[in-house]
C-alpha cells in the first residue's frame, strides 16, 4: 500500500510541478490574466488526468478553476493551505464534495509565493481495482466524518459487504497504527491503515481477504506437512527393517553353523 501510494504521489507531484514551474503560467498569475490561467489549467489538467484544479490567491480566495472540471464554490482542502504555507507545499488524501482525492497544494513562485495551485486526483474504484490486482487482496478506501458516518467509500467488495467495515473504523483514530483485524463477523481478515485526516475527518484503507482463504491455505499446508511426515516415517521404518535384516542375517548364519 505504501509503495503504491508513494509511487503515485511522486508521479503526480512531478506532473503538478510542471505547471507551477511554467514561465507562461507564472507570468499569467503575476499579471492576473484570468483567461490565460483558466486555459492553462484546462490544458494541463487534461494532460495529467486531474479531476480538480483550482488557483487560490495568497489570501486564500479562489482566483479561478479549470473550466472543464467541477467548479469549486469554496477552496478545496482549505485547511491544507495552512500546512502548505508552513511546509512549502503539501500532499495528502482527503474527502471533498462526497469523493475521495489524492491532492496537492503547490505554490506559484515569483519568486515568493503569489498564489497556490490545488490539484486533486480522484481515488476511485479503478484505483482500488489496480491495487487489488497488485496485492491479490480486496481493497477499501473510506472516509468518516466526526460523527463516525462514512462520507465516502470505494471498494472492490460489494457495497453491502464493504459497509460492514464501518463499525470497525468508527472506533479508530486518524493516527492509529496499522493492525490486523477480523471484520464482517469474522468473515474477512486483513489490515487497516489510517491514511490521515484532520478536524474530525478520518481516512482509512483496508486490505482484506476472506477468512476461509487463510484457513484453506493453513489446512493445505498442514496436509502437505502431514504427507511429508508420513512419507518420512514410512521411509524410516523401511530403512530400519532393512538395516535390521542386514545385521541379523550374519548372526543367524553364525548361530546355524
Amino acid at each position: 500500500l505504501d509503495s503504491f501510494l508513494g509511487a503515485r504521489q511522486q508521479q503526480l507531484d512531478a506532473a503538478v510541478r510542471v505547471l507551477t514551474n511554467d514561465f507562461g503560467f507564472r507570468s499569467a498569475v503575476a499579471t492576473g490574466d484570468t483567461p490565460t490561467i483558466s486555459s492553462t489549467l484546462d490544458n494541463h489538467g487534461r494532460r495529467i488526468g486531474a479531476d480538480l484544479m483550482v488557483l487560490v490567491d495568497d489570501r486564500g480566495g479562489i482566483v479561478t478553476s479549470d473550466p472543464a472540471r467541477p467548479q469549486a464554490r469554496q477552496v478545496p482542502f482549505a485547511r491544507a493551505l495552512a500546512r502548505a504555507r508552513e511546509a512549502g507545499s503539501t500532499a495528502a488524501i482527503g474527502a471533498y464534495g462526497g469523493s475521495l482525492f489524492q491532492y496537492f497544494v503547490v505554490p506559484v513562485l515569483a519568486p515568493e509565493p503569489v498564489a497556490w495551485v490545488v490539484v486533486a486526483f480522484a481515488i476511485d474504484r479503478a484505483i482500488a481495482k489496480e491495487l487489488a490486482a497488485l496485492t491479490d487482496l480486496e481493497v477499501t478506501f473510506a472516509s468518516l466524518d466526526g460523527a463516525g458516518t462514512a462520507t465516502t467509500m470505494i471498494s472492490t467488495l460489494p457495497a453491502e459487504v464493504a459497509g460492514n467495515l464501518v463499525p470497525t473504523l468508527r472506533g479508530r483514530d486518524a493516527d492509529a497504527p496499522e493492525d490486523v483485524v477480523r471484520t464482517h463477523d469474522g468473515g474477512y481478515l486483513g489490515s487497516i491503515r489510517a491514511l490521515g485526516g484532520s478536524h474530525g475527518e478520518r481516512v482509512f484503507a483496508a486490505l482484506q481477504m476472506p477468512t476461509h482463504v487463510v484457513t484453506d491455505t493453513v489446512w493445505l499446508v498442514v496436509g502437505q506437512i502431514t504427507a511429508v511426515l508420513a512419507v518420512a516415517v514410512a521411509l524410516s521404518l523401511t530403512l530400519s527393517l532393512w538395516l535390521a535384516r542386514r545385521i541379523s542375517e550374519p548372526i543367524s548364519r553364525l548361530i546355524t553353523s
